[in-house]
């Protein structure tokens, strides 16, 4: 693989939702109100990370170029869970999945949110960081007569698809410019989520499944208000080979756009007097739209405004560091030989405290020749050091006891 070579299967740009929704919504009126209140969708949780795929011969992708077969890490972040993957076997078992010959896939990219971010949203309690979540595949089909054959077979398996060209391209993101005409964009949905789970690895949520977008916005809108994602995206119908797909953000990333639309829409609704646009489905439009301006204005994250001054909590009285039965015979061990390299514990109570802290520091660092601490696990240390000299204050008060009694 050639330095700095491109990626010419990019994850196909991605339009926001509410332009694409509303954009026509004078003709057809029966169309609008077909996609509000009558077309099935889903949607997934959007994470905010860095596309990256993997292909079935191991190449890396990121979002412009390709990336080394040596390298560790992209935009510092671990490729561990990119190199795990065995894309060959998932597009193996796909195939078998949707009776496709194989070879009829010249290239299937399998792409997750490579997890960059982990200071976000709820990722670092999660556990979500340099982790890579899967959400979807670009395929690039053998030949132009076997687009719709793979297309239509991944319909009929219950997977969701549609076939795209660069001329799709021609949204908010337009990332995938270098994209060969009549690529095959998968989703995730509830068979994909299954192909790749069963594998054994991690995708992006899966929100909800629901009747209509009035039902999605509902059931979505305390999450989206809030600001405890990225975002939504959202795939009309949930399955299929002809599948749309937008994204629903709220207004950190602000768009005067989406605010033009929606306040546009209220005010045909309001001059709107014989219902011609909604019919009986009006007031349940006014109140849609109405919390769509809510979340479009709302610059929340995790339920606060960015720069707000936290609550101060009053600091937590921590226990003892307690640990599993194994591992406390582990460190039973370390201190032991720990302290054989030191003068009597003796010398160092006869000190006081200032000797018992010590005699911790130095078997404390000793023990470190044992017991195994993962680079950069500041927690992991804490409650070493901590656990070390809970057990070297037990023994000063043995050495107090024992002086006492003479």
């Amino acid at each position: 693989m050639a330095d700095n070579e491109r990626n010419t299967l990019k994850w196909a740009s991605i339009p926001l939702m509410i332009p694409y929704l509303l954009k026509g919504y004078e003709t057809p009126r029966e169309k609008l109100r077909a996609a509000i209140f009558s077309q099935p969708m889903q949607a997934t949780q959007k994470y905010d990370g860095t596309n990256v795929g993997k292909d079935e011969n191991g190449i890396m992708y990121g979002r412009n170029l390709l990336i080394s077969d040596s390298a560790g890490n992209y935009q510092k972040t671990s490729l561990a869970g990119v190199k795990a993957l065995n894309v060959k076997t998932l597009k193996t078992t796909l195939c078998k999945q949707i009776d496709l010959q194989e070879d009829k896939i010249d290239c299937f990219n399998l792409y997750g949110e490579l997890m960059c971010n982990k200071g976000l949203y709820n990722y670092a309690t999660d556990k979500l960081a340099e982790t890579h979540q899967i959400f979807g595949a670009m395929i690039r089909p053998a030949n132009a007569g076997v687009v719709q054959e793979i297309a239509d077979k991944l319909g009929a398996g219950k997977f969701a698809c549609v076939i795209r060209s660069d001329k799709d391209d021609e949204e908010e993101e337009p990332s995938s410019a270098d994209a060969p005409a009549s690529c095959i964009m998968l989703f995730l949905n509830a068979a994909l989520k299954t192909l790749v789970t069963e594998a054994g690895y991690p995708t992006v949520p899966i929100a909800g499944y629901y009747d209509c977008f009035y039902d999605l916005v509902q059931a979505n809108y305390d999450w989206m208000e809030n600001g405890r994602g990225e975002g939504l995206v959202i795939i009309t119908p949930a399955l299929g080979s002809n599948c749309v797909v937008s994204k629903w953000k709220n207004g950190t990333e602000a768009s005067s756009n989406n605010m033009t639309h929606l306040e546009d829409i209220l005010k045909a609704i309001d001059e709107d007097k014989d219902k011609t646009i909604f019919g009986e489905d009006t007031e349940k439009a006014k109140d849609l739209f109405n919390k769509m301006i809510v979340v479009a204005k709302s610059k929340k994250i995790n339920g606060a405004l960015p720069g707000a001054p936290k609550p101060k909590a009053a600091p937590a009285k921590k226990g003892p560091v307690v640990f599993s039965e194994e591992k406390t015979a582990e460190y039973a061990e370390a201190i032991k030989s720990a302290l054989t390299k030191f003068d009597h514990q003796d010398t160092f109570f006869a000190k006081g405290m200032k000797g018992v802290d010590e005699y911790a520091a130095l078997i404390a660092k000793e023990c470190l020749s044992d017991i195994t601490i993962e680079a950069g696990d500041a927690d992991g240390l804490k409650d070493h050091n901590a656990y070390i000299t809970g057990i070297v204050k037990e023994m000063f008060v043995a050495f107090k006891r024992a002086g006492a009694k003479k």
